[in-house]
Parts: C-alpha cells; structure tokens; sequence
C-alpha cells in the first residue's frame, strides 16, 4: 500500500511513494537523521527525503495524485 509523506511548514506539501508506512518507519528509524531513499512512481532513482521535514505519514489510497505543492515566497537570510 503506497504512503502519503505530509511535511511541515506553511502550505504542508508532501509526496506519495510506494513504500508502506511500517516500511517508512523502519527506513526513517535507522536513518539516523541522514536523508531517506524511497520509491516514487516505480523510478529506479527514488526520491530523498529530508527527515526533519517529516511531519506525518499515512497510507495513501493509491488512486490519488500527490497533493498539489503551492509556491511560497522566499523569507529568509540567502
């Protein structure tokens, strides 16, 4: 069963990958805060995921798109 991965700060994108959510808990657990490989739409390359920004995972029903990511201005120190 896919995983949605939601993710904190304004807007709260997130991304479906493949994996289970138990198997994003192993991943993420023996991570040590190092950024997670997980499999997105069957692609041999994978996403990496930056752990800190891992607000909550769930299983995704599977014939849903990935949440809609809404472009935010840059407010910050460069």
């Amino acid at each position: 069963m896919p995983t949605l991965i939601c993710f904190s700060g304004v807007g709260g994108d997130g991304i479906t990958v493949e994996e289970t959510p138990e198997h994003v808990l192993d991943v993420l657990s023996g991570g040590d805060g190092n950024p997670l490989l997980l499999t997105r739409n069957g692609g041999r390359e994978g996403v990496y995921v930056n752990p800190t920004r891992i607000a909550c995972w769930y299983p995704s029903s599977g014939d849903a798109s990935d949440p809609i990511v809404v472009p935010r201005p840059f407010k910050g120190p460069i």
